[in-house]
């Protein structure tokens, strides 16, 4: 699975987690055909859960996945395969995957500091958040809270934007607040501390805001391949100029070679 895709899959989960009480009268038994269906809907009834699913993989390979029961405890309307559940703190795994693939590809270091990660925002974090690694964020041993402080986590609901905008102006909300307990010194189960790692890899592959003279600052670029093809795009917002190269090839060598031209447009059209 390409990784921006884990990395959109890791931060949308985060959103929030779900939780189900086995409540109210119980749902009326369904028969399966076959085994394993009936073995699961066995185990719904007995303990009287609207739906139960499962799956097993063998080498890669689904060799099962199944779906019993109900989508409400009013037994109406059956559950398919194809309902999604939501995954709650399993993607803290994921999380913790994607950070190790992107460490191992040098593009962010288990020692790397909410500090380092969004200079931009110093000004606007709480200065014990400042040295807090992402290592930290993921043993959850950052004094980040346990739970989502109410009113922040009632503006994320109602808050607009992009789910980028929207994660971003949480954790800028939790960060410019002291932590519970000082960072390194106690383990607080947090989800807002995954969600702080979850952003610092996500900026780790945006794909660079860098500082130019050319551009009159910032310049942000940004490059990408689908193994066919390959882009790098310059883009000087003080400028509101951009470049773009772009060839149908992607090996490695795309690489300096629509950098090489890109950089000599840039000479051409935008001298110091």
């Amino acid at each position: 699975m390409p990784i921006t895709i884990l990395i959109g899959i890791v931060l949308i989960s985060l959103g929030a987690i779900v939780f189900v009480r086995r409540s109210g009268p119980k749902t009326p038994a369904i028969e399966y055909s076959d085994p394993v269906s009936q073995m699961l809907e066995n185990i719904r009834v007995k303990h009287n859960f609207p739906a139960l699913a499962a799956a097993v993989v063998v080498d890669g390979n689904i060799v099962v996945t199944n779906a019993v029961g109900f989508r409400k405890n009013d037994g109406t309307g059956k559950v398919t395969v194809d309902d999604k559940f939501h995954l709650g703190s399993v993607t803290k795994s994921m999380t913790a995957t994607v950070a190790a693939m992107l460490v191992e590809q040098e593009k962010i270091s288990w020692t790397t500091t909410i500090g380092e990660a969004f200079p931009e925002l110093k000004s606007e974090i709480h200065p014990d958040y400042l040295g807090v690694t992402l290592e930290q964020l993921l043993s959850h041993r950052t004094g980040a809270p346990g739970d989502a402080p109410g009113d922040l986590w009632r503006k994320a609901w109602a808050a607009n934007g992009t789910a980028a905008e929207q994660r971003l102006a949480f954790i800028k909300g939790i960060l410019s607040r002291k932590p519970e307990a000082k960072p390194g010194t106690k383990h607080i189960y947090s989800n807002q501390g995954y969600t702080i790692a979850g952003v610092m890899l996500e900026k780790a592959t945006s794909w660079k805001v860098l500082e130019r003279p050319w551009a009159n600052g910032r310049a942000l670029m940004h490059n990408g391949s689908n193994t066919m093809f390959y882009v790098v795009v310059w883009m000087a917002p003080e400028k509101n100029c951009a470049v773009m190269v772009a060839t149908n090839i992607g090996s490695d060598a795309a690489f300096d070679g629509c950098d090489e031209a890109a950089g000599k447009l840039i000479k051409q059209f935008f001298p110091k």
